[in-house]
């Protein structure tokens, strides 16, 4: 046998040994390790995109008022937050509740019926309000009202509510919240509509 013949053998037992050539198993083997199990990923909670039509006829108290309203916003659910652009016609800023201006609260709020019989009076409470400040702007036609992080915390700070964000959140699922607009002429709401969930 030649030289050659001889190391290329050699070479050959060496790279079956080091590849674990023993099928038993035994120390010369290498066993691919087992999969980590993969951990389990909770959804995150989805925001709640809204939209609302306001109206005299869809206020707390059904009014004659022409005026009207177009409502957009997200209720973040995960941040505690909510979004909001309000685009009224047919009221002015100076025409809105002027001792709601004055408080912590604002003309315009969303309110929280208890159930679905949204005749009854006694089943309605302020739960989110839109404090009046640099948010409110004139416009050739009325003003507009732009909201963005308004944490949902500072709801109960200002209005002495207990609502939680979550009873918010469902309440606004089964179409039991409102929006509505406090005006001067109408004490009670000039225009309002239920807000409807949009995605």
């Amino acid at each position: 046998m030649t030289a050659f013949k001889m190391i290329a053998g050699l070479i050959g037992l060496a790279a079956l040994a080091a590849c674990g050539a023993d099928s038993g198993g035994g120390a010369g083997s290498v066993e691919a390790a087992a999969p980590a199990p993969a951990a389990e990923v909770s959804e995150p909670a989805q925001p709640l995109s809204f939209a609302a039509s306001l109206t005299g006829s869809g206020a707390l108290t059904a009014t004659p008022s022409a005026a009207t309203a177009e409502a957009r916003g997200t209720l973040d659910t995960a941040g505690g937050t909510l979004d909001l652009t309000l685009t009224v016609k047919g009221i002015s800023i100076d025409q809105l509740a002027d001792s709601l201006v004055a408080a912590p609260i604002g003309p315009v709020h969303f309110h929280m019926y208890a159930h679905a019989d949204h005749a009854d009076p006694n089943a309605v409470s302020l739960a989110v309000p839109v404090p009046f400040g640099p948010s409110y702007a004139a416009t050739p036609d009325g003003f507009t009202v732009i909201v963005e992080n308004f944490p949902f915390a500072d709801a109960g700070a200002l209005t002495g509510s207990d609502t939680t964000l979550d009873a918010f959140s469902d309440s606004l699922r089964q179409g039991l919240i409102q929006l509505n607009i406090h005006t001067d002429a109408f004490p009670d709401g000039e225009i309002g509509s239920i807000v409807e969930v949009t995605g």
